[in-house]
């Protein structure tokens, strides 16, 4: 059992763990042009699509969907991705995590979620989330506010979408939208430090109210990376047992990501 088994800042590496289930049978699917097909058989091919709303009242207001549309635009551009080490209490690293932007229509995003055992091993996809990040930044009290448009995972050689939508922590631990956008109350800050992250340097990390559930240190300066994870610890910083992860590269279509 993991040592830090039932605390508030244990269950998402315990999640975690049980994503690394699907690795095995994991394959990166199709091109991201295929997405927004009306073509039958890509549909087929990729179930999880970016759709046209046909909601008989919008989830969030004008004021939301406008920020999620510029937030999707200026942080989310099809092609970026983000990658995370998590490393044991004695620095030695145990996976790699890498969420990708597959696609964007809107304030829509698709994003694959990748990781890997080993450094020199590919990265395997193995689930897929289709969110709203207008949904997201009109949930500006607590996360059960809103859910995923669709969430998928790769099992058995193809995709299959998970009955609950709800696991918004996924997202949520990786990027908090309301620091992104900046001036948000729900960006309220509860702590603050500096220090090296590897895929930026010396940093200024934030915690926020509204994210306090994810127990992730949060890109507060350089401005431009505002609201990426940069560092977490699963259970008390330090300590033996305590496995963290930490942001060690950015980049877009497989160019690095300026500093």
């Amino acid at each position: 059992l993991h040592p830090h088994r039932g605390t508030t800042a244990s269950r998402s590496f315990d999640t975690y763990m049980l994503h690394l289930r699907h690795l095995a049978g994991g394959a990166a699917v199709g091109a991201s042009a295929a997405l927004f097909s009306s073509d039958q058989a890509a549909r087929a091919r990729h179930p999880l699509l970016l759709e046209e709303r046909r909601h008989s009242k919008p989830r969030s207001g004008p004021a939301h969907v406008a920020m999620g549309r510029q937030l999707a635009s200026s942080r989310f551009k099809e092609g970026d991705w983000f990658e995370w080490e998590y490393r044991d209490s004695e620095g030695q690293p145990s996976s790699w995590e890498r969420y990708s932007v597959l696609s964007t229509r809107g304030d829509e995003v698709l994003i694959d979620m990748a990781s890997k055992m080993r450094e020199t091993d590919d990265y395997q996809v193995w689930h897929r989330m289709h969110l709203s990040l207008s949904d997201s930044l009109a949930a500006s009290s607590h996360p059960s506010q809103w859910s995923f448009r669709k969430f998928g995972y790769w099992q058995e050689g193809k995709w299959w979408e998970a009955p609950h939508r709800d696991n918004v922590q996924a997202f949520e631990e990786k990027f908090n939208s309301f620091l992104m956008v900046g001036g948000a109350d729900a960006a309220e800050e509860v702590a603050t430090r500096r220090c090296e992250i590897a895929a930026l340097g010396e940093t200024k990390l934030v915690q926020s109210d509204r994210h306090r559930h994810t127990a992730a240190w949060y890109v507060q300066e350089p401005q431009r990376w505002a609201g990426l994870a940069a560092l977490k610890a699963f259970g008390e910083e330090g300590a033996p047992g305590t496995y963290v992860f930490e942001l060690i590269a950015c980049g877009s279509d497989g160019a690095p990501m300026p500093t």
